[in-house]
């Protein structure tokens, strides 16, 4: 989904490199594998900043892993570190939440059938995937982070980009029940 609304690459796990589906997907992207070893550090460190300042847009799921859709994990601050000291640079906070299948509004229940978390194999994810429907998905661009990135440490940017995530992601979970509402006052 983001990689249609979005110009840029991925930062993502070795492992993705390797799969049928996203592999070929990300090679597209010229995306960066992250092969979290500390003895890679250093040269991907080098890699991310070059591309930067090269003025690639690079996309990053700071959680570091996937969940069931219904929330948004705690972020690692480690990525956050390759964007301090790199002149002219924001963060743009984004959020991706699986809202309805077929307009009715996707409960808790529902959301795991939609995201591809855990152990989840691709291929039979993506088979049930196709038969549940219409599916809504809101991508909320939240305001830049510029300023933040000059004057906070690595922590504090994870931290506040957490928050505008999980605060717009509340929101898109929000909405449809919202809407409904306000239907029903319009009837």
């Amino acid at each position: 989904v983001l990689g249609s609304l979005v110009k840029g690459s991925f930062i993502a796990k070795k492992e993705i490199e390797k799969g049928p589906v996203f592999g070929f997907m990300t090679s597209l992207k010229k995306s960066i594998f992250d092969e979290r070893l500390r003895e890679h550090a250093a040269t991907q460190s080098k890699q991310v900043k070059q591309r930067l300042l090269d003025g690639d847009n690079l996309m990053v799921f700071p959680e570091g892993t996937s969940s069931d859709g219904n929330g948004v994990l705690p972020f690692k601050s480690s990525l956050f570190s390759l964007v301090q000291n790199v002149e002219g640079l924001a963060i743009q906070p984004i959020s991706i939440t699986y809202a309805q299948i077929d307009g009715i509004p996707m409960g808790t229940g529902l959301r795991p059938r939609v995201a591809w978390y855990g152990d989840m194999t691709m291929l039979p994810h993506l088979w049930g995937l196709l038969g549940l429907g219409k599916i809504k998905v809101i991508v909320d661009f939240n305001p830049p982070l510029i300023d933040e990135v000059k004057t906070l440490g690595r922590k504090e940017i994870a931290v506040v980009t957490r928050e505008a995530i999980v605060h717009s992601h509340e929101r898109a979970l929000r909405e449809p029940v919202e809407m409904k509402k306000k239907n029903r006052k319009n009837a």
